[in-house]
């Protein structure tokens, strides 16, 4: 390939530049501070797919340069020195919308000291880190950080935190959830290894999450596990901009054990008066005397609602949990193009 590529997003003024054949057309777009839809980072969700306009590229799976009309943008390089990608209009409308916001949100490393990692189910620990207020962090709602183990290497967390006024980190502490899996990666480093006290690096913020609010739709947000980490986080700041705003949070575990942020549930329900959630246990047994729903999202839902056509949904969790909610939700006659999610690899 030439030294450089350019590469431009059809219909928008955005174009970014891949400086050299080792970084991907996600990487480069995201080291450019242009916000793209993403996911796993892998290849297996699907999230940052696109069409290719112009110009060829080459994947990680193939060494031969390839001109396939739909590309996964965290698996090709480019092999050409212009090349275009486009996406749906509504995709489309939300990558505008907020690349106009992500100039203030430039990706940084930072080395910062752990000062939690407390088990808050058998399977999830909440790492936090105390952020310097000289570092002046300041990110998007639904936002994520790549945290980085001792051989360097990383993996996507999103933040639990809700940005504050100015888009900056409430009390210096920023924290995440993290789903220990069974095979090694990074979570087992987080849960095996790091102690309190101990320096980690870290990139970011990005936004993988693309989503647009609406202030006269009502909302319902599904979270499978730690997914409920970004819903908060958007939650969060959608009824800060907007008290009136109507919103159910539905979380999906396991049981009553691995139930996460029931806490701040209660109390965004406390605070405002169009707010509540829901819990159904996929794995426990039905008891009538209980207020916990049961049975995975495709029974539960539809016990709530028996129809979505005027609402706009947030699903985040793992890539099977939120293709099964997105179904649903369709099914349930929600209108796909007010429905957002975020898929989570499991390492």
């Amino acid at each position: 390939m030439e030294k450089k590529s350019i590469i431009s997003i059809k219909d928008t003024l955005l174009k970014f530049i891949v400086a050299d054949y080792k970084t991907t057309l996600l990487d480069a777009a995201l080291n450019s501070n242009i916000s793209l839809p993403h996911g796993c980072k892998s290849g297996a969700c699907g999230s940052c797919k696109a069409e290719l306009i112009e110009g060829n590229v080459k994947t990680k799976s193939s060494e031969a340069s390839t001109t396939e009309k739909t590309i996964l943008l965290c698996q090709s390089y480019a092999c050409s020195k212009k090349m275009i990608i486009a996406y749906p209009t509504n995709k489309l409308n939300i990558i505008q919308t907020q690349n106009k916001k992500e100039k203030s949100f430039i990706p940084k490393e930072f080395s910062l000291q752990v000062v939690g990692n407390k088990s808050v189910t058998p399977l999830v620990k909440e790492l936090s880190f105390f952020v310097p207020p000289k570092l002046n962090l300041k990110f998007q709602p639904g936002a994520y950080m790549e945290i980085y183990d001792n051989n360097n290497t990383a993996k996507k967390y999103s933040i639990v935190n809700a940005p504050a006024k100015f888009n900056n980190l409430n009390k210096n502490i920023i924290k995440f959830l993290i789903t220990k899996n069974e095979r090694k990666g990074l979570s087992q480093f987080i849960h095996d290894i790091v102690k309190v006290g101990d320096i980690l690096k870290l990139k970011g913020p990005y936004l993988s999450f693309q989503y647009n609010i609406k202030s006269n739709k009502p909302i319902l947000a599904i979270a499978g596990g730690s997914g409920i980490s970004p819903i908060l986080s958007i939650v969060k700041s959608a009824l800060f901009k907007n008290k009136n705003l109507n919103v159910m949070i539905f979380q999906s575990v396991r049981n009553r054990q691995e139930i996460l942020e029931m806490n701040s549930l209660y109390n965004l329900k406390e605070r405002y008066k169009n707010v509540s959630f829901k819990i159904t246990l996929t794995r426990e047994e039905l008891n009538q005397n209980s207020q916990f729903l049961f049975g995975r999202v495709n029974t539960s839902l539809q016990k709530v609602f028996k129809d979505l056509s005027t609402h706009q949904l947030l699903i985040a969790g793992a890539d099977a949990f939120v293709d099964a909610s997105y179904e649903h939700a369709i099914k349930l006659n929600a209108n796909e193009n007010n429905i957002f999610f975020e898929k989570f690899s499991s390492n």
